[in-house]
């Protein structure tokens, strides 16, 4: 129950449970919470080429017990060209009462194991372990995770004793890369830019103007997997309902808009500009390609995931989480939420389970049309536009030929023509050849 006297009190109490507190008072069944302290402008530094693990918003960490982890998050730039493998110079201790022939530390990258050293005297004083992440692992523009993992066994288990590790915040990572300058624009770097700041304060949610449960509840889940994305202790997203603020600050935020295109306007104002736009007052689609107009039944549900720049800003981008159904958004919220890297191009159809992946930048009109019916096959043709037709009207030089070999308006002279012509050009090639003749001769 998180409750107050006043609306400020509850807000306070909801921001006393946003983050992870170790304060004493909030080990109980209940909290007082009288004050919040304010949020941090910027909790990480710009990443280097050298980064410790206090550079990336680390403190020291102590592992306690037989079996623990950590992660530690590492944001790589979208437009950074990973050369060879990253360095990591792993600064660690641990308690000296441990059976060395079964503790160990592991190293994993992106899930995937890394590294593996045995426990021993020397290592439990002044630790160190070089470890070379792959270079194949590594996201670009998107976070990669780093895992500690520490198996502590004591010498004895019946003396109780306290098995601990120790990871300083000292421990360095040497990444070699190329500034590609580029700023893709693409899902398969999601979560980013999303979640480049630990508390998405540059992130606006866009909900409609009187958001119904649903809208709330995927709304809620998907800042929450954007938070355990960036990593940071808090959450501070904005959020409006309709499109009520100004252009002047709508520049300032990354835009992820939800709900169907009749309930928010905001996406109907952006219509335009999507990969799949709407037809315009409705929440179906329309999809024109030239002569070609395919039209989805009313009575089918899909999700969409659509991604463009930002309309008011060109370092901003806009994630609309849209429907042709409410159903059809809860999948999207859905994708985005649980199973995220399913996603590629610019465009995610989605019905239920299935997940179809477009970049409508890349297609001619028959390669759209042919994705799009591929992913959706009650899609039908509804209307072929009739081409305008071509001029059949032969230039001056051609009409009298064509004239003349239909009969109309023939002269009487051109048979004979057309015959002494013929018996000219058979001479001319009969004397030819008589001369050649006489030349070999």
């Amino acid at each position: 129950v998180i409750t107050g006297l006043n609306n400020e009190a509850v807000h306070k109490a909801a921001q006393a449970m946003s983050f992870e507190s170790r304060f004493p008072g909030m080990a109980g069944q209940f909290a007082l919470v009288r004050e919040v302290r304010p949020l941090p402008d910027s909790l990480l530094k710009p990443l280097s080429a050298n980064m410790t693990f206090a550079d990336l918003g680390y403190e020291d960490r102590v592992l306690a017990g037989y079996s623990q982890e950590a992660n530690y998050y590492v944001d790589i730039p979208a437009g950074w060209d990973i050369n060879r493998e990253i360095v990591l110079d792993l600064h660690f201790g641990h308690s000296g009462i441990l059976d060395y022939n079964s503790s160990y530390l592991n190293v994993l990258y992106n899930a995937q194991p890394a590294a593996t050293i045995a426990l021993n005297d020397e290592t439990s004083l002044n630790g160190t372990l070089r470890v070379e992440l792959p270079a194949a692992q590594t996201r670009a523009g998107q976070r990669n995770k780093i895992t500690i993992q520490a198996k502590l066994h004591p010498v004895d288990k019946c003396v109780p004793t306290d098995e601990w590790l120790f990871i300083g915040s000292t421990s360095l990572l040497h990444l070699d890369y190329t500034d590609l300058d580029v700023h893709p624009l693409n899902l398969d770097f999601y979560p980013h830019p999303f979640d480049l700041q630990s508390d998405l304060s540059d992130v606006l949610f866009v909900l409609p103007p009187e958001p119904i449960t649903e809208e709330w509840e995927g709304a809620l889940q998907l800042a929450a997997a954007l938070g355990d994305d960036a990593g940071g202790p808090d959450l501070a997203p904005p959020t409006m309902l309709g499109n009520h603020w100004p252009e002047t600050t709508l520049r300032d935020y990354h835009l992820i808009v939800m709900g169907r295109p009749l309930r928010n306007p905001l996406l109907r104002q952006v219509n335009a500009q999507l990969p799949q736009p709407f037809l315009p007052g409705s929440d179906s689609i329309e999809q024109k390609l030239n002569e070609v107009i395919l039209r989805l039944p009313s009575d089918v549900s899909l999700g969409y995931v659509q991604l463009i720049p930002s309309p008011w800003s060109e370092e901003r981008e806009l994630l609309a989480v849209t429907g042709t159904t409410d159903e059809g958004v809860k999948w999207a919220m859905d994708v985005l939420t649980d199973r995220y890297w399913v996603l590629d191009g610019n465009l995610a159809l989605i019905r239920d389970d299935e997940v179809n992946t477009i970049d409508t930048r890349g297609l001619t009109r028959g390669g759209m049309a042919a994705a799009l019916t591929t992913a959706v096959p009650e899609m039908t043709l509804v209307s072929t536009a009739t081409p305008t037709p071509l001029s059949l009207r032969p230039t001056p030089g051609s009409y009298d030929l064509e004239q003349s070999m239909n009969g109309t308006d023939r002269p009487a002279w051109l048979i004979p023509l057309v015959g002494v012509t013929g018996v000219a050009v058979i001479a001319i090639f009969a004397v030819a050849f008589w001369r050649s003749r006489r030349r070999k001769s």
